[in-house]
């Protein structure tokens, strides 16, 4: 299990969170926790984490800088490798692939990406040092993304085009990927996706404001 907490002086940023992640074994004492990162005094919080998804299962550090800006790293075979996107992004890996949700406009790979856009690429591509992404979210002067839910087979965008909910459905596809609008989502509505079960199923549960 991964831990963060006051391990003692000097161990909590100047903010108050916890600026060392340890690693924790069943049956020991917490104080013979392993260092796994450990940041500076003026991050704003270091925390470690594990992807359990079958088959895809994953260990991650996030060091937070500010609230707007941080870094995160892949632990594999014990190393940290630093995920290389822009410190204002948020990279979100699931199964094979990596989504990067913008904040400012990214030149990489010989394309630029405006700030606001959602973009995918296989994470085991990302991380060999490939820098193809397919575009799956594009900002206008009408649209934003809200946000964004996995489930088995499915990616649901919710868009709000001049304030209204949208939401499309995205299948991975070499290239582009398949989309298309969510059935049964009503018009003129607030409409957020509650929940839904990634590992095992395409299920989702709605709630709509009319």
């Amino acid at each position: 299990i991964y831990v963060g907490t006051d391990f003692g002086p000097g161990s909590m940023t100047r903010s108050s969170y916890p600026r060392i992640a340890k690693e924790w074994t069943r049956g020991t004492p917490l104080a013979s926790a392993t260092t796994v990162y450990e940041g500076k005094p003026g991050d704003l919080a270091v925390s470690a984490y594990r992807d359990l998804t079958p088959g895809y299962e994953r260990d991650f550090v996030h060091v937070a800088t500010d609230f707007f800006h941080g870094e995160t790293y892949l632990r594999k075979d014990g190393k940290l490798v630093k995920l290389d996107v822009p410190s204002d992004a948020s990279p979100d890996a699931h199964r094979e692939w990596l989504l990067v949700t913008l904040r400012s406009p990214w030149t990489v790979g010989g394309a630029t990406y405006p700030g606001g856009a959602l973009i995918a690429t296989r994470f085991d591509d990302f991380m060999a040092g490939k820098r193809t992404f397919t575009v799956l979210f594009r900002p206008d002067a009408h649209t934003a993304l809200s946000y964004y839910a996995w489930t088995r087979h499915h990616l649901i965008l919710d868009e709000l085009h001049d304030v209204q909910s949208r939401l499309e459905v995205l299948t991975p596809r070499a290239g582009e990927w398949q989309r298309e609008a969510m059935p049964g989502a009503p018009a003129m509505s607030t409409v957020d996706v509650v929940d839904t079960d990634p590992d095992h199923s395409d299920e989702y549960w709605l709630t709509v404001t009319g």
